[in-house]
C-alpha cells in the first residue's frame, strides 16, 4: 500500500518504535503529525529533520489520559495537514506494576493511557479517517507475549507471581 502524500498521526513519535515509524513514513513522503506527551525535544528534532529533507511533520502535544486534549490534537492535526488517512496508536505508559502490589491508582493509570486513551483518540480521528478510507494501527510490543518481571500481565500472574509469594 502506498501512503505517499497521505497524512498519518503517530502517537509517541519522539522515541523508540514511534520514532522509527514516524521516520519511515516521512521518508516515504507521508505528512506526519508527531504526537508526544513529554518528548517535546525529540519530536521537534524529528520535525526539523523532516523539513531538512523536504518533507512535512508537525508536533502535537496531548496526554492520552485527557480526552479533551486528544480531540484538540486531532483537530489541530487535520486543520494543519489536511485529511487524515492513518492513525498509529503506539504510545503507552510503561512502568513497573508488580501484580500483587499493583494499586488502584497504578491500574487506572495503565488502563487510561494504554487502552482508554487509544480508544478515544480513535473515536476523535474516526470521522476524518472514514472520509478518506483510512486505517487505524494499534501497536503492541513483544512484552504482551513475553512479559517482564514486575510488570503486570495475566500470564505473569499465572506463571511466576503467585509462585514467588507463598
Amino acid at each position: 500500500m502506498n501512503f505517499k502524500g497521505k497524512h498519518a498521526f503517530v502517537t509517541g513519535a519522539g522515541k523508540r518504535v514511534g520514532r522509527t515509524l514516524a521516520e519511515a513514513l516521512i521518508r516515504g513522503g507521508v505528512r506526519v503529525t508527531a504526537h508526544y506527551r513529554n518528548s517535546k525535544k525529540e519530536v521537534l528534532e524529528l520535525c526539523d529533520w523532516a523539513k531538512s529533507i523536504g518533507q512535512t511533520a508537525i508536533p502535537v502535544q496531548a496526554d492520552l489520559t485527557d480526552i479533551a486534549s486528544l480531540k484538540r490534537a486531532v483537530s489541530e492535526s487535520v486543520s494543519t495537514l489536511g485529511p487524515l488517512h492513518v492513525l498509529i496508536n503506539n504510545a503507552s505508559e510503561f512502568h513497573s506494576t508488580p501484580t500483587l502490589n499493583c494499586t488502584e491508582e497504578q491500574w487506572d493509570s495503565l488502563l487510561d493511557s494504554n487502552l482508554k486513551g487509544q480508544f478515544f483518540l480513535a473515536q476523535a480521528a474516526a470521522p476524518h479517517l472514514m472520509k478518506e478510507g483510512g486505517v487505524i494501527l494499534n501497536i503492541v510490543d513483544i512484552h504482551a507475549q513475553q512479559p517482564l518481571a514486575n510488570f503486570f500481565t495475566i500470564r505473569r500472574l499465572k506463571r511466576r507471581s503467585l509462585d514467588a509469594h507463598p
